[in-house]
């Protein structure tokens, strides 16, 4: 595994002849650290989708003598696709013609993975709350979420056609503005169990018009993704 590792390279411009340090052999799957690395030779370990492009910002910024910064993905020997960080600078002669190349090379194929793998799961969750929203919007429950400071954080609509609340007027009363004293100390009492846990109780939520009726509240306790308790 040659992840954290640098390789070290130089080219001559004029004879198309690189110098290779033994990581960037390593780096690039090339067990023969006598052959003679030339450009042909690096292009040629280019991923086929990979290659066109990376070639060209080469030459482009050999031509316009400007630092590169490129990644782009090899085919090792074995055939193993690694992906390679390579950035380098021109070096030119005393009358400013390009001379040489000079550049660092690494594989960052496990940071790719990573990022891929927190892209994916950050996907998921999004989807996950779609499905949750979509499901809590079309029950004929009233759905209401609570965070750990007991603030209102969700309401689905049938909790907004009884109460004749929204969100933001629930955020401003919290859980006294939807159920009686009693059934806040009740509701409250329940819900600082330690630790949380579900449970079930009675307590007189506000309809719209002003009127309190019993209802059944049935509580779930979940996590949110810093580990804090909701219900």
């Amino acid at each position: 595994n040659q992840a954290g590792k640098i390789g070290i390279w130089e080219l001559d411009l004029r004879t198309d002849v690189s110098v290779w340090d033994r990581n960037m052999y390593a780096l690039y799957g090339i067990n023969d650290i006598t052959t003679v690395p030339t450009f042909e030779l690096w292009s040629a370990t280019l991923h086929p989708h990979d290659r066109e492009r990376a070639v060209r910002q080469v030459k482009t910024d050999i031509a316009g003598g400007v630092p590169s910064d490129s990644e782009f993905r090899i085919i090792r020997q074995n055939g193993a696709i690694h992906n390679i960080r390579s950035l380098a600078t021109v070096v030119c002669d005393a009358t400013g013609a390009a001379a040489r190349m000079i550049g660092t090379d690494w594989d960052v194929t496990e940071i790719r993975s990573l990022a891929e793998q927190l892209r994916e799961e950050k996907e998921a969750l999004i989807s996950s709350e779609a499905r949750y929203r979509a499901l809590t919007e079309a029950m004929p429950q009233m759905v209401w979420v609570l965070d750990a400071a007991l603030q209102l954080e969700y309401v689905n609509p049938r909790w907004v056609d009884y109460t004749g609340l929204s969100l933001a007027s629930m955020r401003m009363l919290g859980l006294a503005g939807a159920a009686d004293a009693a059934g806040v100390l009740t509701i409250t009492a329940k819900r600082e169990a330690v630790p949380p846990r579900e449970f079930e109780c009675e307590a007189r939520l506000r309809r719209s018009d002003g009127v309190y009726r019993w209802h059944l509240v049935r509580s779930v306790p979940f996590h949110d993704a810093t580990g804090d308790a909701g219900k």
